[in-house]
């Protein structure tokens, strides 16, 4: 025999059964989304570890102001502390979009050897990035000659210049810090998990070859660098 409690819980149960039906619904509902969650987030999370650790990131970067040659990054590279050492171009230009009036900083990079890249690897963008309509095949890579691929980060917020109206194949008006201008195509995408979102570095930024930074005259040495990472 049941105490007089559970007789009343039973009755009221059973006498309610759309309502028990709704409240185990809900339960059941919210048990499952709570555990969906749970784990998108440790998958999630060792996604991102794994993707970050595949980028070889550097232990260290030195920036310089004054340019230098592959002889500094070779002496760095034979340090007994140094596992390898990597030698890239930064310049920040401005740039403005045909549909935009404004100018907005864009940081680009130069690497020597897009094909053997060691550290702060950088892979090209092979889904659609942000639609497919607009970016209908963003995997070029490396970057052509005269053109830029950019840092898919870059399109997350429109304060940075590329959002809305960016699309594959549209082209830039760059202009130096000395003032001269070029017009630039960006050619797709790339993916730079190791240096970090454009939100969080204040700018856009992509990845051009040595002798485009020569011909946009942002640079007088196609040797020089500015940024040496280490591991």
């Amino acid at each position: 025999m049941f105490s007089p409690r559970w007789r009343k819980v039973l009755r009221d149960i059973w006498g309610n059964k759309r309502r028990t039906f709704l409240v185990v619904l809900s339960i059941a509902v919210g048990v499952f989304a709570v555990g969906t969650v749970a784990q998108m987030r440790v998958i999630v999370s060792d996604d991102m570890v794994e993707s970050y650790e595949a980028a070889n990131p550097a232990s260290a970067t030195i920036y310089t102001d004054q340019p230098f040659d592959d002889d500094v990054v070779e002496a760095v590279r034979r340090m007994p502390e140094v596992a390898e050492a990597e030698g890239r171009r930064s310049v920040i230009v401005r740039f403005q979009h045909p549909q935009d009036d404004s100018w907005y900083p864009l940081r680009l990079y130069a690497v020597s050897d897009y094909k053997d890249m060691r550290i702060n690897i950088i892979q090209p963008e092979i889904e659609f990035g942000p639609g497919p309509e607009k970016w209908p095949n963003p995997s070029t890579f490396p970057p052509p000659d005269r053109e830029v691929l950019i840092e898919r980060t870059s399109l997350l917020i429109p304060s940075q210049g590329l959002v809305p109206n960016a699309a594959l194949g549209d082209t830039l008006l760059i202009e130096t810090p000395s003032g001269k201008q070029r017009q630039m195509r960006m050619a797709g995408l790339v993916y730079d998990i190791a240096t970090g979102s454009a939100p969080w570095t204040g700018s856009a930024y992509g990845y051009v070859t040595f002798d485009t930074l020569e011909w946009l005259a942002a640079m007088k040495n196609r040797r020089a660098g500015g940024r040496c990472m280490g591991r």
